[in-house]
């Protein structure tokens, strides 16, 4: 796999209290070869738009401590889907943002139209702010126990082929997961508050295992609104019924 690090800018001096990062930029340049690869620690930042060609990731982390912020840009491949599970392209391994190492931090953008998943994310790790979509695989995957919990904020996961989030050891929070492939939400190990999930083929929220859902919708699933083993943590609706 070719891996090329862009580096566009060195600047972007943001102060946080007392406290100021450099963010490296990220931006297309004629030419440019995918997936662009972080291999250090650090905070990044796209400033343009990414459009990535056929079988290949966008964007690859291989080194833990990284934070990726989208700046509401998107990262796009070829695909796109016309609806729930319908897509023009078939599932291969190519994933829009790839992130096997923990500690990672991906926000504040778009990501659509992969071969693979929208986001693969490690352990220990955050997601927020993010509308992953119309990817040939999964929207949102990953999580790792061992790594340690993943926090995931303000996700909206909408028109993806396979489910729309699918994660172990995490906490989802104020999250959407609708009109999926193959269901909205399938969790183990993890809390889903205060979220939805309606319009998906299949389950809206399918609990693996040791799931607690609390203060969430599911309606118009085709198979289920909620299925699999959870608890409840209740005032969670399927359809009109409070659980």
């Amino acid at each position: 796999m070719k891996s090329v690090r862009t580096l566009v800018t060195l600047a972007a001096l943001l102060a946080a209290g007392s406290t100021a990062f450099a963010q490296t930029a990220i931006s297309q340049v004629k030419g440019m070869s995918f997936p662009v690869t972080l291999s250090s620690p650090g905070s990044y930042k796209l400033t343009s738009n990414l459009v990535v060609p056929a079988n290949s990731h966008g964007i690859v982390i291989s080194s833990p401590n990284v934070t990726l912020d989208l700046n509401g840009f998107t990262i796009s491949g070829p695909v796109s889907c016309a609806s729930a599970g319908v897509c023009n392209m078939a599932q291969a391994g190519f994933n829009g943002i790839s992130a096997s190492v923990p500690n990672t931090v991906i926000r504040n953008g778009t990501v659509k139209g992969f071969q693979g998943a929208g986001i693969q994310i490690a352990g220990s790790s955050a997601v927020e702010e993010m509308l992953v979509t119309e990817n040939a695989g999964v929207g949102l995957v990953g999580g790792n126990q061992l790594q340690g919990t993943t926090l995931v904020n303000r996700v909206r996961s909408t028109l993806n082929k396979s489910f729309g989030v699918y994660l172990f050891s995490s906490i989802v929070n104020n999250s959407m997961a609708t009109a999926n492939g193959q269901g909205g939400y399938y969790l183990n190990t993890s809390s889903l508050i205060d979220s939805a999930a309606s319009g998906n083929i299949g389950t809206g929220v399918f609990g693996g295992s040791h799931l607690m859902v609390r203060g969430t919708r599911a309606d118009s699933n085709t198979s289920a609104d909620f299925g699999g083993n959870f608890v409840s943590g209740g005032a969670n609706m399927s359809d009109w019924t409070l659980f």
